[in-house]
């Protein structure tokens, strides 16, 4: 049995004590606390962005999808490795956005702007500050990830999986 709650109340607590109440010492059962996921609007802000960044770049003579983008910046964010197909190509082993902090999802904002600003991409959101919270990513790195992400790795924007 997985329980799993957002707090948000003093009721949400009381259930979560309710639980730890009754579950089995010494039975392997585990506790984890997380932070809180990426917000809706952090969301909708990056997948804004990715419309822009596909509409404007072009990425080694090709026209990518916002999707691919995404692809492409998670992978540069998180330093995910690339690894061979069962059937050829590649594949990157890669994160989630839906999984992603506040914080990170703040940084692969900041990415994608740097990214854009430094190629002309204008904004349709006409927003130079994306994302909420802070980033853990110095000015000097996002502009250096974001000229370092490499060639490539049906946009699906679902936002448990977005």
């Amino acid at each position: 049995m997985k329980h799993r709650l957002p707090l948000r109340t003093d009721a949400d607590k009381a259930r979560v004590r309710g639980w730890l109440d009754r579950a089995p010492v010494g039975k392997g059962w585990r506790v984890e606390f997380l932070p809180p996921t990426r917000t809706l609007p952090q969301n909708a802000q990056l997948w804004a962005s990715l419309d822009d960044v596909s509409a404007q770049v072009e990425w080694y003579g090709e026209k990518l999808t916002s999707e691919e983008w995404k692809c492409i910046f998670v992978a540069a964010l998180k330093k995910q490795r690339v690894v061979p197909g069962v059937d050829g190509g590649v594949v990157v082993i890669g994160a989630h956005t839906s999984q992603m902090s506040v914080e990170d999802m703040s940084d692969l904002l900041e990415l994608v702007r740097a990214f854009g600003s430094e190629r002309g991409v204008q904004w349709g959101d006409d927003t130079d500050s994306p994302g909420s919270g802070s980033s853990s990513l110095e000015p000097g790195e996002r502009a250096s990830a974001a000229s370092g992400a490499q060639g490539p790795a049906g946009a699906r924007r679902n936002t448990e999986d977005a």
